[in-house]
């Protein structure tokens, strides 16, 4: 098996290139005009560069989250100080390079889903070999969207319910050349494979075209940012969950965005990543919001390459599981690495959306680590939950859990933890 290189053997900031967010009062006209602004000043100061090197536009992504405006782009150092002393400007931080949180093994046969319906560990018996799921929970109606490097969307066990939605970097195509955004998304819904067997999938492609190309945290908001607005286009953000296996230097830029997503109805789930570090220290791990999953193997030992810590809240299985591959509309193959686990909580998180009687990213956790097995997880778990993500019971007859309310007041992000208001799920870190 071939290791993962880790993100801290990578680069980590994009020189030149800043992620902005604006305060909670500005609306488009504001957005516009200061974008306008900014533009007018860089093409002004960047009259002499060789015109090969200068970009068509200085602000190349613009953010529309619910309560949550920005954008992103490359500036000189004399216009990035007039954007952080602007009157409508809340945070300025440099943009980093992302990667997929994975590890590769071949021609390994997969053991994850028979583990979700298995009390315990797995033994040699034909039990052992089965997945035991609720037909009434299948992910029907449910739609993830798998912010990676592209969906092979013609492989036949996607059964049509694969789709493209957006393709963020420049100059990159409807093709996932890597196949990690595949294999992602055989987990969570394709016919063999899948956790949520009926789940409708959307590739939302933040990688360049090639494989192992790193891609830029400013991109992975963009693409939630589309996620958000298709959901809320199509009337069923509630229903909808995305999934990001990927990772990162830490970055508030990026884990406010998830909460903001997570504010207008989303469901989203996080690899851990693949550092055996703190999952704290990187994005989108460390987003309080988000559902932040670390990976385990077949004998029910915690994975020696996932990052740990309190921010954790669920464990799944990720070590040499077999999903689908982009080499043929047939072929499989076997990843390990947070990449892998994560997928089962998203495909689990379309289950239980599935019947509409849960309907908030609270509700989703809650009834989540409520179905979790607890205590089998052996080796050094570091302040990691002891809870591993088990299949909804087939008798189960899904209601809300009881909880207190999740309104939020409205106010500026609160950039130290990364949330708005009163708070969220994890804040007491």
């Amino acid at each position: 098996m071939s290791e993962a290189r880790t993100n801290s053997e990578r680069p980590t900031i994009i020189p030149g290139r800043y992620i902005v967010f604006l305060k909670h009062y500005v609306h488009e006209p504001i957005q516009m005009s200061h974008i306008s602004s900014v533009e007018t000043r860089c093409a002004g100061r960047c009259h002499s560069m060789d015109e090969s090197e200068r970009p068509a536009k200085f602000v190349d992504t613009t953010i529309e989250l619910p309560g949550l405006r920005g954008y992103a782009g490359v500036f000189d150092d004399k216009t990035l100080e007039e954007i952080k002393s602007s009157h409508v400007v809340s945070h300025v931080e440099p943009d980093q390079y992302v990667y997929p949180c994975k590890v590769t093994q071949e021609n390994v046969p997969s053991w994850g889903l028979a583990r979700l319906s298995h009390q315990g560990p797995l033994g040699s018996d034909e039990a052992s070999k089965q997945y035991v799921y609720n037909e009434d929970a299948d992910g029907h109606g449910t739609t993830a969207y798998v912010i990676d490097t592209g969906i092979y969307v013609e492989h036949e066990d996607f059964e049509g319910r694969a789709r493209w939605g957006i393709v963020v970097p420049k100059n990159a195509t409807k093709k996932d050349f890597d196949g990690h955004g595949t294999h992602v998304a055989g987990t969570i819904g394709s016919k063999t494979y899948g956790v949520a067997k009926k789940a409708n999938l959307v590739a939302v492609k933040i990688f360049p075209d090639g494989a192992g190309q790193g891609g830029s945290m400013s991109d992975i908001i963009k693409g939630l940012d589309w996620a958000v607005r298709d959901a809320q286009e199509r009337g069923d953000i509630h229903k909808c969950v995305a999934n990001m296996s990927i990772g990162g230097g830490r970055m508030n830029a990026v884990n406010v965005a998830i909460a903001a997503a997570v504010k207008a109805g989303m469901t989203v789930c996080v690899a851990a990543g693949n550092e055996s570090t703190d999952a704290l220290n990187t994005s989108p791990a460390s987003a309080p919001e988000a559902i932040t999953v670390g990976s385990t193997d077949k004998n029910d030992g915690f994975s020696t390459y996932s990052n740990y810590g309190r921010i954790l809240d669920i464990l799944a299985p990720g070590r040499a599981i077999v999903s689908c591959s982009n080499k043929g509309p047939r072929e499989s193959v076997a990843l390990s690495g947070t990449s892998m686990a994560t997928p089962h909580v998203t495909g689990m998180a379309c289950s239980i959306l599935t019947d509409g009687k849960i309907k908030t990213p609270a509700d989703v956790i809650r009834k989540m680590l409520d179905i979790g097995e607890d205590g089998s997880i052996t080796g050094a778990l570091n302040s990691s939950p002891n809870r591993l993500l088990k299949q909804i019971p087939a008798q189960d007859t899904q209601q809300p859990p009881t909880a207190g309310g999740d309104d939020e007041e409205e106010g500026e992000w609160d950039w130290l933890l990364c949330t708005k208001g009163k708070g969220s799920k994890k804040t007491d870190l």
